[in-house]
Formats: structure tokens, sequence, C-alpha cells
């Protein structure tokens, strides 16, 4: 409701822009931007997050050609608004291989998220990264640092902490059980149920931790198949 659509048509009309009238979510809009996409690398932003240098894209295509058994590049960024300080991505050595990377600053080949069915759309928010990041590395692919100039992640003044804080903990409850083997799933769930509810402690959150972590255990029961 803010014109970005008209004003991205009309800016750059070579551009094929797709409009959703109806929210789902994240993940299942990513998803869909890997069906719909007809490159061979997909390289994802926020809408609050900007490029410092023009050469950024370019250099994401060398660093595949570079490295062909990489799936996924993360990208150095930095957040100067926020609330845990001014923060950014370590710096690391091209090419160090990394468990995961952020959801606003990475790239993947296209072909590879096919062939994984790209993110749990059960997901909705919050998590995707380390979920889809875990079966990269399990089917034989790299994830690796890249050095391309820094991505800036401005954290939106309308950014929904509600939302995130509940997907955050439901999800994070919910990776356990999709991925950490069992008998350790169980144990781990419980300790990570009890680490999300003591984190930042207060009174006026609990009830919200209570309810986001419980929603970790009914959807893991849920999605138990």
């Amino acid at each position: 409701d803010d014109d970005t659509y008209a004003a991205v048509c009309s800016t750059y009309p070579q551009a094929r822009v797709i409009r959703d009238e109806e929210r789902k979510g994240l993940v299942v809009r990513r998803n869909e931007g890997f069906r719909d996409a007809t490159g061979e690398y997909v390289l994802s932003v926020d809408d609050d997050a900007y490029f410092t240098d023009p050469n950024t894209v370019t250099r994401v295509v060398e660093l595949f050609d570079e490295y062909p058994n990489a799936a996924a590049v993360a990208l150095p960024y930095a957040e100067p608004r926020s609330d845990r300080g001014s923060g950014r991505m370590t710096p690391l050595p091209v090419g160090t291989l990394l468990r995961s990377y952020k959801g606003g600053a990475h790239a993947l080949r296209r072909q590879v998220a096919l062939e994984l069915e790209g993110y749990r759309d059960l997901l909705v928010h919050q998590g995707e990264e380390r979920d889809l990041s875990i079966r990269i590395l399990d089917s034989g692919w790299d994830i690796i640092y890249g050095d391309s100039p820094p991505l800036v992640h401005l954290y939106s003044p309308i950014r929904e902490r509600e939302r995130v804080n509940y997907y955050g903990c439901r999800n994070t409850v919910l990776f356990n059980y999709l991925n950490v083997p069992h008998p350790y799933a169980v144990p781990r769930m419980l300790v990570d149920s009890l680490q999300l509810i003591l984190y930042r402690f207060s009174v006026s959150l609990l009830p919200g931790k209570l309810n986001a972590v419980a929603a970790g255990w009914k959807a893991s029961w849920q999605y138990r198949s």
C-alpha cells in the first residue's frame, strides 16, 4: 500500500514484478520466488536492506564460479540500528565453510534449492535458513563466506517483533524435532524450551514465550510424519 509496486514497474520496466494480495508468510513467498525465477542464482534481500556497491551481484556470480560446490554464499552485512548494538557479520577469509547464512544477505543456487524442495512452508517465518542449511550440507553441498561489499540491514521501524519472537521460539523447538536424530530430539527440545523461556527473562514476556514454546511442541506433533 506504499506504491512500491508501481514505482518499481515505472522505474524498471524490464523487471518482472510479482505482487500478491494475500499474506502467507515470507517462507512461502521465497519458495514461490525459486519457482518463478529463471536465473541460475537467487539473491535474497530484505525490504529494509540495501546494497552498498553496484558490483555486489557481479561478485556473487564470480564466487559461485570460483566455488562450484557452493550451494549458498553468505554475504557480509551490517546492522547499524540493531537493538544489540551495531551488529555486523564477522569478516572471514573468502570461501570459509559455514553452517548457515542470514536470510537477508545470501545467494543460493536455484536448482539446488528446488531439488531440496526449498524452505519448509510449515515454518512460516523465522529459522527457515537454518533448516535449509542443514539439508544443503547433508546433501553434500557447501555454504561459504563471500567477500562482496556489505549489505546494510536497517531494521524496519514497523517490524512485527511479537510475530518474530513467536515464530523464533516455535521454530527453534520444531527445528529440533525435524532435524535432531532420535532419541536425542526430545531432550534437545526440552533444553531449548527452557533456554528460550529464560533468555532475557521478563514476567511480562513470559505468557508469550510459553505460548510460542507450546506451539513448537504442538507443531512437532502435528508434523510428526
